[in-house]
């Protein structure tokens, strides 16, 4: 539950930034294979700031690891 509820609020402080990135994904206007590239050319395009890249990418790595909990047998 810790893992979830932290990634969450990670998500809240950061919400309109990863709004901007994935929808900008969703509409392929992003290049790049990997994570790390699409941010960055997200960045060169001026649609989230470089200063963000750090953050986006720990709040990923954050909600991949809460898609692989398999801790529900109990709900």
């Amino acid at each position: 539950i810790g893992r979830v509820e932290t990634t969450y609020q990670m998500l809240l402080s950061l919400e309109p930034t990863w709004s901007t990135f994935v929808r900008a994904q969703a509409k392929g206007e992003l290049t790049g294979e990997t994570l790390d590239e699409r941010l960055e050319d997200a960045a060169t395009k001026g649609l989230i700031r470089n200063e963000d890249i750090a953050r986006l990418k720990e709040y990923d790595a954050k909600r991949y690891d809460c898609l692989l909990t398999d801790a529900f047998d109990k709900l």
